[in-house]
């Protein structure tokens, strides 16, 4: 069981980063177009 909890902790923290870099390149991106 503890292994199954951390392999879920791993994928969370995973999914969590994937996210943010998502948030990140978009909001960057939307500045790029507004900026032309």
């Amino acid at each position: 069981i503890a292994e199954e909890d951390l392999k879920n902790k791993q994928f969370f923290t995973a999914a969590t980063l994937i996210l943010e870099s998502i948030k990140f390149y978009e909001q960057y991106h939307l500045q790029f177009l507004f900026q032309r």
